[in-house]
Parts: structure tokens; sequence; C-alpha cells
């Protein structure tokens, strides 16, 4: 789970379970930085309703997700990439990549995702579009109706 293609999480992180997550969100990543802007403290929290759902390639996308903004604040620090092409980057890699995972099976959770990528990647400046152009026209092309814009 820690692994993306070459590069593998190598800071130490905790695990909390709530019911609920205060962001509303099925996981997060609680990320600290120091005043250079580099990773000091970083914990995964999981909401446990997010283990009810019946379709366990979407748990463990979601799981990873956030695993991967790890992998960002560990290569980037915090001044590395905006929010939105860090979290464009994660729902990409949640919906194209992590190909070691079970794929999603219910369509509405992929869309669910879909929309949120989209979200951001609107939200991006235009050099974060720019170096991402072969994700976008794919992100375009896959999800026209959720994406148009």
């Amino acid at each position: 789970m820690n692994t993306f293609g070459p590069n593998t999480v190598n800071f130490s992180y905790s695990i909390s379970f709530g019911n609920g997550l205060p962001t509303g969100d099925h996981a997060n990543a609680i990320i600290g930085y120091n005043a250079s802007g580099n990773m000091v403290t970083c914990q995964l929290q999981i909401d446990t309703n997010l283990l009810s759902y019946a379709d366990f390639g979407y748990i463990t996308r979601v799981i990873k997700h956030e695993l991967y903004h790890v992998l960002q604040a560990e290569f980037y620090g915090q001044n590395g990439l905006s929010n939105p092409a860090r979290e464009f980057d994660a729902y990409w890699a949640s919906i194209f990549r992590f190909n070691n995972l079970k794929k999603i099976e219910d369509l509405s959770l992929t869309n669910g995702l879909a929309n949120l990528m989209c979200k951001y990647m609107n939200q991006m400046s235009l050099t974060e579009k720019s170096s991402r152009s072969d994700m976008i026209d794919t992100v375009n092309e896959t999800f026209s109706q959720i994406c148009k814009n």
C-alpha cells in the first residue's frame, strides 16, 4: 500500500480510526510541517464508516489516496505543489493508476471521485494544467459529462 511505482512512503505515520471525521471525508492525511516546509508529523485518519462500503476497491483506493498525499508531502514538502494539484494528482491516481489494487466496482463511487478530480483540475494554475495536459485530456475524454466546464 505504501508503494507508488518506483517510490515508497518512508516516513513513519500513525493511523487512527474514528466515527465521523471533522472534515466529513472518509479518510484524511493530517501532515505537519516545520518552518522550512518539510514534513515532520503525519497521521492518517480513517472514518470507520468507510469500512461499511461493500466495494473493497473503493475502500483501498480511498486509503491509498491519502497515502499518496503522504508521499507528496515527503517528496515535495509543503511548498512544492498547490493543494488543487496535489488533490488532482491523488484523484487521478485513485482512478487511473493503483493497478495493484482491486478496481472500484460501483460506478457511482467512481463518478464521485471523478467529480472531485474535475473540481481540483479546474482550480489548478495554467502552469500546473500545462504540465498535466495528457492527464487532463484523458480525464476530459473519460468523464466528459462530469468535467464539462
